[in-house]
């Protein structure tokens, strides 16, 4: 016995990470600290199986998660694999939180996330406290509040 119902594993939040395959790593890491803290992580790699028609199956990955996390570089802002998740996850209003592994210069992220607030995972001199833990703290947090509901609660307050 595992000691934990089958069942449970359908109430975990689902988290779909769009990544470019240059930041595996980096993705493999988020993978293993969102199983570690209760989520249940979709990774293309993992959740794809050969010979299947991988842009359907993405889509359906996306339609069935509760968050995108979108790893922001160079790469995956580059990426038209990436763009398409991206547009995708919008198209089927999916809450997008933008994650950055390392510092980006003039890197243009899709559009959908152009706006949003990114959270860095990295290191920063002007920014005490920064790195890994807290970049890893505050996409915790993200993803266990739902600030919709949090915002209609204050404005009927």
């Amino acid at each position: 016995m595992t000691g934990e119902p089958a069942a449970a594993s359908t109430d975990r939040m689902k988290i779909f990470i769009s990544y470019s395959r240059d930041d595996v790593n980096f993705a493999d890491q988020i993978v293993l600290a969102l199983q570690d803290r209760g989520f249940e992580p979709l990774l293309d790699r993992h959740d794809i199986d050969s010979g299947e028609k991988w842009r359907d199956r993405l889509g359906g990955l996306l339609l069935s998660c509760d968050t995108v996390l979108f790893v922001l570089t160079e790469s995956s802002a580059g990426s038209p694999v990436c763009e398409w998740e991206v547009e995708e996850a919008a198209r089927v209003g999916k809450r997008m939180i933008p994650i950055v592994p390392h510092q980006i210069d003039s890197v243009i992220p899709p559009v959908a996330l152009a706006g949003l607030n990114w959270i860095h995972f990295y290191s920063d001199g002007k920014l005490p406290g920064s790195g890994w833990y807290d970049g890893l703290t505050k996409l915790e947090r993200a993803l266990r509040v739902d600030v919709d509901w949090l915002r209609a609660q204050t404005r009927m307050s």
